[in-house]
């Protein structure tokens, strides 16, 4: 199975296989008709729907949470909806059946079932994981994801930004259109003729639906200590005495704060609104102090990207859409620095150090994509330059000059090379 940019596509095929053994009995016969009305009460007939799928998450991410390591994740929450549509006079139109409801898949599974009864006028399907619960005996009505308030260590009037936790990491595909048409035939395996966009599965006793992808994009980010020589931490607010480097101070990568973020998606995770906001990750803890020690690169044959600082569900951007960013250090107790604007930073409590950089879309548009895509994951590598470039608070904009080199592979995002 082919993987875009990091990330596992969600199933290689959907499929239904009309049961064989379905007696007359089972069978509800319908309106006739070509109305929305009358295809909405055709007759149903009993139907198997099987799943195959590779890899999942809902939550913070780690490597394996992302899907970058070997782990398949549990996927939960699994509904395929059934449509109708006609473009019957008087004017087109289209409606949701009752979802149905899919076993969870565990690590180990290749397959799940469950068997449906199918109205055989359908003719397309939406299929999502990892929503919340839908109530299956009411007719679909659509989904929402909204980001949810977050907080975060850092003293309130260090940042400016409400924080709000990511997307889920969502799964979502819709068949029966161009472009991602429903194969239908006799067997599951031999379920290989194209359904013409519009026709419905009727007459045939199999049918397979695929592109289920992930509904979000994903940032994996690797946080590099450049200035590691440097001895530019003191253990008094004087600065005097002998400086240490971040190392021997014990600087941290802590969190990442990305802004450019769609408060709620819609049924087909596009963005409802123009409010965007900013989302809050913590990191892996790679290398015990979350500083990678080379860029982190995707993998030559299936794009993953292993042993960054940050994994993040991150919701997609448009077109001319940059997206600014802070990196987040911890600095323990009794550590202080003097950045270059000439304020000693540092406490005798814990103190947030931040770095901000922009991923900027004129990169992205060069290469015909978006900083944040839907199934495509964005690599950034952020170097610390200059310790002396810290800020005590969040930095909402930056005259910092930011170089990006893009380089991406077909079946990947965008990778950004960035120093701070």
């Amino acid at each position: 199975m082919k993987m875009k940019n990091g990330m596992y596509l969600f199933a290689t095929a959907i499929v239904a296989s009309t049961m064989g053994l379905a007696s007359c009995s089972s069978d509800e016969e319908g309106a006739g008709g070509t109305d929305l009305g009358s295809l909405i009460n055709g007759k149903k007939n009993d139907v198997t729907l099987a799943l195959s799928v590779k890899g999942a998450v809902d939550k913070r991410l780690s490597q394996d949470e992302a899907n970058m390591g070997t782990t398949i994740q549990t996927i939960s929450n699994i509904y395929v909806v059934p449509m109708i549509t006609t473009t019957a006079t008087p004017q087109a139109s289209s409606a949701y059946l009752n979802p149905i409801k899919m076993p969870d898949f565990t690590n180990g599974l290749s397959r799940v079932e469950e068997t449906a009864k199918l109205n055989e006028n359908i003719n397309e399907f939406k299929v999502y994981g990892n929503i919340s619960a839908l109530d299956e005996s009411k007719i679909f009505d659509g989904v929402t994801s909204t980001l949810t308030q977050t907080t975060a260590p850092y003293d309130a009037e260090k940042v400016t930004s409400t924080l709000y936790k990511p997307h889920g990491l969502y799964y979502y595909g819709h068949a029966g259109i161009t472009g991602n048409q429903i194969y239908g035939g006799e067997t599951l395996d031999a379920a290989s003729t194209a359904i013409t966009v519009g026709t419905s599965i009727k007459g045939y006793k199999a049918i397979k639906l695929s592109n289920v992808n992930y509904a979000v994009g994903m940032l994996a980010a690797g946080i590099i200590n450049g200035d590691a020589s440097t001895t530019c931490f003191y253990d008094n607010p004087e600065l005097s005495g002998e400086g240490k480097t971040a190392e021997a101070a014990g600087i941290k990568v802590h969190s990442i704060i990305i802004g450019g973020q769609s408060q709620k998606l819609d049924t087909d995770f596009e963005r409802v609104g123009t409010d965007l906001v900013s989302i809050y990750e913590t990191a892996t803890g790679v290398n015990t102090d979350g500083f990678v020690d080379q860029a982190v690169s995707f993998g030559q044959s299936d794009g993953k990207v292993a042993g960054a600082s940050f994994y993040s569900v991150v919701a997609a951007t448009k077109d001319n859409e940059d997206v600014s960013m802070n990196i987040v250090f911890k600095m323990p107790e009794n550590t202080y620095i003097k950045n270059d604007k000439g304020e000693t930073l540092g406490g005798t409590t814990i103190t947030y150090l931040f770095l901000p950089l922009v991923l900027t879309d004129d990169k992205a548009d060069a290469d015909g994509k978006d900083v944040f895509m839907k199934d495509y994951t964005t690599l950034l590598n952020a170097t610390v330059t200059d310790w002396g470039r810290v800020s005590g608070s969040e930095v909402i904009s930056t005259d910092v000059n930011i170089g990006v080199e893009i380089n991406v592979a077909w079946q990947k995002g965008v990778t950004y090379e960035e120093e701070i």
